[in-house]
């Protein structure tokens, strides 16, 4: 079956969770389809919905993600709201099991974040690692196996990126190390071993068996304004070959050869939201974050 085109207008996100969809139109305005009998939609009823329907009048939306039976998205002030089923707390709130079809704010300051079936990961703006949700395999890394239903954060360190799967979770923090934790029956958290983790646990590379090449800090790579809405400008102590830009699940959306210490970049087609420049060098890897405005 060939993919079908769902609208003509133009689109700046979306996501699919268990049996619905979300996205977010250029306009701002969130949109939603597909199953809601858990109000995952909107709140205006439990049936299925074969066409988009707009959540909300609103229209400062940026990204939006989806889960089992819930929803997230985000503002351009950098608040992340969520509605659907909160029977495992997924949505954030101190009421646990109450379901509502209308967005409500469960967090603020957010660079970036990822939903999983029921649980919910956020960097906040200082780069601390928070989550609320599902934790009966060890999803939110808190040493328990007890749902939390309000964010609350994980540990102390500082975190670049994070992704949270069906049942388990997987990070990298500023130092370019790889953290994993919750459920491995089948291996999926990279520790050697099938046993489930409750606490943040780092992934072993070995670069003699070509694993993963470490990323360098002896040369700083530097990428400003941090915030930015046009070009950014990368700099670094050595000679740069090139420069890549990704999103915060880890696609590429930029690159460019350089031969210097200094380059700029368009990014002014980018969506709102959190990035990543790496630039390679004589040196090796380094990364820097920015946020487009």
């Amino acid at each position: 079956m060939a993919p079908e085109k769902v609208s003509d207008e133009r689109w700046l996100d979306c996501a699919s969770g268990y049996y619905h969809s979300t996205a977010v139109k250029a306009d701002g305005t969130l949109w939603a389809w597909g199953d809601n009998s858990q109000n995952q939609v909107n709140s205006s009823s439990t049936t299925i919905f074969t066409t988009p329907q707009q959540v909300g009048e609103d229209t400062d939306w940026t990204q939006v993600q989806a889960g089992l039976k819930m929803s997230a998205a985000l503002k351009a002030d950098g608040s992340l709201w969520t509605w659907g089923n909160n029977d495992e707390s997924a949505l954030g709130r101190a009421v646990e099991g109450k379901t509502d079809g209308k967005p409500m704010k469960a967090f603020d300051k957010v660079l970036s974040y990822s939903v999983g079936d029921m649980h919910v990961l956020v960097i906040k703006d200082d780069y601390t690692l928070w989550g609320w949700g599902y934790n009966l395999h060890g999803e939110l890394a808190n040493g328990t196996n007890r749902n939390i239903d309000t964010p609350t954060q994980i540990g102390t360190a500082q975190w670049q990126t994070v992704a949270a799967g069906f049942y388990h979770s997987v990070g990298v923090q500023i130092d370019g190390s790889v953290w994993s934790w919750g459920f491995n029956r089948y291996g999926q958290l990279g520790l050697g071993d099938d046993n489930n983790r409750a606490e943040l646990s780092k992934v072993d590379f070995n670069p003699e068996e070509g694993a993963v090449a470490e990323i360098a800090t002896d040369s700083a790579v530097k990428a400003y304004p941090t915030v930015a809405e046009e070009t950014i400008t990368v700099s670094s102590d050595a000679t740069i070959s090139s420069v890549s830009i990704y999103n915060a699940n880890g696609q590429k959306v930029g690159f460019k050869m350089v031969d210097g210490t200094q380059t700029s970049l368009n990014v002014s087609h980018l969506a709102a939201g959190t990035y990543f420049v790496a630039t390679e060098s004589g040196a090796g890897k380094s990364v820097a974050r920015f946020i487009k405005k």
